[in-house]
């Protein structure tokens, strides 16, 4: 007879620190000894009367009076072994309290601050705290405030804008009050545009900490920024990174403004909203002399002893932090990269390619091996990104590939390079 099957389940996750233990009983089980009694008694009773009648020895009686005896003892005795049912369940060994459930309740304050943590650039926190206002240019049906839940939102990071002569794809947006510069105070917005000259009259819906209604400006510019024409000879089908230039009019040309839209007409609400960054240096803090952007890259192979060279040679010619703009890249990479942003001098920002361009990280790997073209591209746009997000920080921000360093020739670091050629 089949007593019990225990069937045993272990789930072990994250290294054992989380382990149950589920045990499924199935079978006949002595619970259901009155029935087996029962059972018992009638055969007791049939054999006597059969012996009896058929008038047989009375000591072969006995016996059987003694056997049925024993056993209905023995299962009396034994009626509570298992008290188990007979259909599965969980039983007392399953204890919920084992378990590291996380029963952490998350506000949506809590929620909304990890979004903006995650997407510095979405107004969301914005939204959270003004949505309630009246945010529009002269009535409501002009240039409102977007709602952030029906903005474009492209890759994660891009926000995107359709217009009559091609599709912008904005990734940030900085504000620009250097000395030199003569048309400044500008916002700048990096991008991609599917066409290498867009001919479309945009406008900036410019939003600023002290009004409830935004600045219409017409854009300046569009300025490319690869360094070099790509050699495909079929240039429309590609994105082109551009600088969209946006001057602040004379009239509040010291204010800040802290968010930007893109439209084509005055009064469109707008389907995408950039927080405007402005990086100065705080009160205590002090301009750095030399950085390094090191564009979006994609590393399949295991290179981190020749990024650890690289870095530590850095170090010794005077760069403060090098900024990695970071897609795919070998975990042997990531831990070294991980390693060295624990001690400052590393800054990694996470990077993804705009529209309809992979981004899952084999076949992003393969798509960049295969257009190289749109790689160049894709690179110019981070390292203008790091450039605008840094610029207030460091005297000198320098571009390299793992493979490239300035070397002095005899000069120990970059501050002796730099005097001896001034």
């Amino acid at each position: 007879m089949l007593d019990t099957q225990d069937l045993q389940w272990q789930n072990r996750e994250f290294g054992g620190d989380c382990r149950t233990e589920v045990i499924l009983d199935v079978g006949l089980h002595t619970h259901s000894w009155p029935f087996l009694q029962t059972i018992s008694f009638f055969i007791f009773v049939g054999m006597n009367l059969a012996l009896f009648l058929g008038r047989r020895r009375t000591n072969t009686s006995l016996a059987l009076l003694v056997i049925a005896l024993i056993s209905i003892i023995y299962l009396y005795r034994h009626k509570n072994t298992h008290p188990r049912p007979a259909y599965p369940s969980i039983s007392n060994e399953f204890r919920q309290s084992d378990l590291k459930i996380d029963r952490t309740e998350y506000p949506e304050v809590d929620i909304i601050r990890e979004v903006q943590e995650t997407l510095p650039s979405f107004p969301i926190a914005f939204w959270n705290d003004n949505q309630h206002k009246d945010l529009y240019f002269k009535n409501r049906s002009c240039a409102r405030f977007p709602n952030v839940y029906t903005l474009r939102v492209n890759n994660i990071y891009w926000q995107t804008l359709g217009t009559s002569d091609g599709t912008f794809h904005l990734l940030s947006a900085y504000y620009d009050v250097r000395k030199n510069c003569q048309i400044c105070p500008v916002v700048r917005l990096i991008g991609m545009v599917d066409r290498i000259a867009p001919n479309v009259r945009t406008y900036r819906h410019l939003w600023f900490a002290e009004s409830n209604e935004p600045v219409i400006v017409q854009s300046r510019k569009y300025i490319p920024i690869h360094l070099y024409p790509p050699e495909n000879p079929d240039l429309n089908v590609l994105l082109h990174g551009y600088l969209i230039t946006c001057p602040i009019p004379q009239e509040i040309k010291n204010q800040i403004p802290i968010f930007v839209s893109l439209v084509e007409n005055k009064c469109d609400i707008a389907s995408n909203s950039l927080r405007v960054f402005y990086n100065q240096l705080e009160n205590a803090e002090k301009k750095n002399r030399f950085a390094v952007c090191v564009k979006a890259s994609s590393f399949n192979e295991d290179l981190s002893v020749r990024l650890i060279e690289w870095i530590e040679l850095l170090q010794l010619l005077g760069v403060h932090k090098t900024i990695f703009y970071s897609l795919y890249v070998h975990k042997n990479i990531s831990q070294v990269l991980e390693y060295y942003k624990r001690r400052g001098k590393v800054e990694v920002l996470p990077f993804t390619y705009c529209e309809d361009q992979p981004n899952v990280p084999s076949l992003q790997h393969l798509y960049i091996t295969e257009n190289k073209d749109i790689n160049i591209m894709n690179e110019d746009v981070s390292l203008n990104d790091c450039f605008y997000r840094n610029m207030y920080k460091y005297d000198f921000i320098v571009a390299l590939d793992l493979d490239e360093v300035i070397v002095p020739r005899k000069e120990y670091n970059w501050d002796g390079l730099k005097e001896s050629q001034i």
